[in-house]
């Protein structure tokens, strides 16, 4: 769930900011895609942060999952509905 309390985000934003930043140099000097450092980050992140047994590497699929999901509904899908609405049905 992404909806963490707002006193929390301070430090988090600060620190994503920062990342995103990095990325984006390191995309421009390298000539690649932030894709795959941000999936190079969020793959070392993830197993940093959890146990290396069954029930973390579930809970972590999960998050993702769930991350995944959010995502879609509040960015992608607002998105697609007004190309929907611009361009017709398919």
């Amino acid at each position: 769930m992404p909806y963490i309390k707002k006193a929390w985000r301070k430090n988090l934003n600060t620190t994503s900011d920062k990342l995103l930043v990095e990325l984006k140099k390191l995309s421009k000097k390298h000539k690649c895609t932030v894709d795959g450092l941000l999936n190079y980050f969020i793959t070392r992140t993830i197993k940093k942060a959890y146990e290396k047994n069954y029930t973390s590497y579930n809970a972590a699929v999960g998050m993702l999952e769930c991350a995944k999901l959010e995502f879609y509904a509040m960015d992608i899908r607002p998105y697609e509905d007004i190309k929907r609405k611009e361009n017709g049905d398919v």
